[in-house]
This record gives structure tokens, C-alpha cells and sequence, in this order.
């Protein structure tokens, strides 16, 4: 178990070389359940993301996502993070946990209007601002509708979330499912939103957010 970010992170179970073994040659479950995962909604939500952002958010169409970066007034990164848009006026944004609560801070700041975005109009504030609801889903305040990130990566990672499927319509939107797709899904009974998205470079790959009670779904399985 390795400090990171105020959790204790299992680097690796067996061994590294084996687990990468796995993810290439089968499929390896990744616990990410201390990434932040953030919940933007609301008739401004896509204006304030795509002003905080790098990425075009506008450009998302419902079921996609994007991988972009936070950005200070200097232009600065301040983390990178994936976008997913669920609804036309709902996103879900995962960040690092190390920067979890820099960047939840500097977001709720440029929402209210206390960050000077421009020193030449100091009273600007940013699109959208005045219309976007912001939630921390990782923060027990969130009660029920707290979220955990667990990804599923490698060429039998789809084939291991089809056995957890027992509807076949959401069978075939799993199947379709494309590079950086988003969709609904109930594994195994759960509730979880599915994406093809992942940082181990396997184009079979999939990123789960689901309620944090339900952390442990995949494990059986795995």
C-alpha cells in the first residue's frame, strides 16, 4: 500500500509484471475509486465547462466524452481530467485526486465570481456561471448520489460486462459502444454509467461510475 492523496493506494497485488500480463492478455480491474468525480447540470453548464476547459464541451454530443485540462488565468494547467456528457444539460468530470480539492476550490471561486478572469473587465464573469449546478460526488455530502470510478481494461473486459448484462437491447449498446462513448448500463443489478475510455492503451477498455456502495460489484466477476 503506497500514501497518495490521503488514501492508501495498492500499487499492485501479485506482481506489476503479471498484472500488466493480465490487462494485455485478458482484462485487469483498476481501483481509481479516489479519483474525484465531479457533477456539472444545468442551462449553463456546457458555457461554464467549455470556459474552465482546453477542449471543445459544446462539441460533445449526448454519449460522448472528451479528454481536456483545467486552466488557470495565466493559461496554466491545473489538472487534466475526461468530460462526459449524459444529458444535454448534464456532464460528469473525473480529476486526479491529488488535485481533487484545488481544482473543486478554483471552480466554485470562478462560479461565484470572486477570481479577476480579466484585468482589463474586472467584473466579468465567466458564461454560464449564473446557471450551472456543481456537486462533489466524492463527498459524503452528496449522501446517495455519491460516485466511484473503477475501470476495466483489456481485450475480455467487454465480454466480462456482457456476462453482468441481461438485457439484450443494452447488450447491443455495450457492443457499439465507441472510442470515448458513454451510456447507462445495469450490471449485475447496479445502476452504473459505462465509458470506453482508459489511460492503459488497450482499445478494449472501460471506465465504471457507479454509487459508492456499490463499489465492490466487479470483483466477483473479475
Amino acid at each position: 500500500m503506497t500514501p497518495f492523496a490521503g488514501y492508501d493506494m495498492p500499487v499492485w497485488y501479485t506482481s506489476v509484471k503479471e498484472e500488466h500480463a493480465a490487462v494485455r492478455s485478458s482484462a485487469g480491474v483498476f481501483d481509481v475509486t479516489h479519483m474525484g468525480v465531479f457533477d456539472v447540470r444545468g442551462p449553463g453548464a456546457s458555457a461554464f465547462l467549455d470556459a474552465v476547459t482546453t477542449n471543445d464541451v459544446p462539441g460533445l454530443a449526448v454519449g460522448e466524452s472528451h479528454y481536456t485540462y483545467f486552466l488557470d488565468i495565466h493559461g496554466l494547467p491545473l489538472d487534466d481530467l475526461m468530460i462526459y456528457r449524459l444529458a444535454d444539460q448534464h456532464y460528469l468530470v473525473v480529476v486526479n485526486a491529488s488535485n481533487n480539492d484545488k481544482v473543486w476550490a478554483w471552480l466554485n471561486a470562478a462560479q461565484r465570481g470572486d477570481v479577476v478572469i480579466d484585468p482589463a473587465v474586472p467584473q466579468r464573469r465567466l458564461p454560464g456561471s449564473d446557471a450551472a449546478a456543481l456537486r462533489d460526488l466524492r463527498n459524503p455530502s452528496a449522501g446517495a448520489d455519491r460516485r466511484v470510478d473503477i475501470a476495466l481494461q483489456g481485450p475480455a473486459s467487454l465480454d466480462i460486462l456482457l456476462k453482468m448484462q441481461s438485457d439484450d437491447a443494452a447488450k447491443s449498446r455495450l457492443k457499439a459502444l465507441a472510442w470515448a462513448g458513454v451510456t447507462h448500463a445495469v450490471l449485475d443489478g447496479y445502476d452504473v454509467i459505462v465509458s470506453r475510455t482508459g489511460y492503459t492503451m488497450e482499445r478494449v477498455a472501460f471506465r465504471t461510475v457507479r454509487p459508492s456502495r456499490q463499489g465492490r460489484f466487479l470483483v466477483p466477476n473479475g
